[in-house]
């Protein structure tokens, strides 16, 4: 998973600068206003991934140096936002369509689109397999993050008490939708050993 929103940053402040330091004839200036505006839609386009991504996996956060405000999510596994982010996918997917790459300003915007636009593509891809019914991961599943959050908790303030106690009660909600999950992968005959098999 790739940094978007500090990525998308440092890479659309950049087209910016070029941006404001360009004066050239007027179909050059026409070409500018193009690259501008699809740089503009690029960084917005960044920032709603990077929304999506929050609200679902947060506590991954921690491992991409990005710094969400509030620290009261621990992962979202509900059928409801599955869709929700299936969803906000297909839009920003639909979205980035209507950007040329070619017109973006620096090769640092086009490959920021195209990785970007390669993570969407992949999520969409990976939908068949209705990992969220069958998947139980021992190695790297999400049980590891619960002792690191214990030792990057925030708990100074107030509000970050409050975030822990929401965080630690959003986990338990999140097995116990798993355990839901398994079952009715289980009744649709999806498993582990099911999937080898095929």
């Amino acid at each position: 998973m790739i940094n978007i929103k500090m990525s998308g940053l440092g890479v659309l402040a950049l087209s910016s600068v070029l941006v404001g330091c360009s004066i050239a004839s007027d179909n050059a200036a026409m070409s500018d206003g193009v690259a501008g505006n699809n740089s503009a839609m690029l960084y917005d386009l960044a920032e709603q991934s990077s929304e999506v991504f929050l609200e679902n996996f947060q506590p991954h956060a921690y491992f991409m140096d990005m710094q969400p405000e509030r620290h009261n999510l621990f992962l979202s596994n509900s059928p409801e936002s599955v869709v929700s982010m299936a969803v906000s996918e297909d839009k920003i997917l639909e979205a980035l369509a209507e950007i040329d790459p070619k017109s973006l300003k620096s090769d640092q915007e086009r490959v920021f689109y195209f990785k970007l636009r390669e993570r969407l593509e992949s999520n969409v891809g990976l939908r068949i397999c209705k990992t969220e019914l069958w998947s139980v991961d021992h190695m790297f599943g999400p049980h590891i993050l619960l002792g690191f959050l214990s030792e990057v908790q925030p708990v100074e303030t107030a509000e970050n008490k409050a975030d822990a106690m929401e965080r630690w009660l959003d986990a338990a909600s999140y097995y116990e939708q798993k355990i839901v999950n398994l079952m009715l992968g289980l009744e649709s005959g999806l498993s582990h050993i099911n999937q080898l098999k095929s």
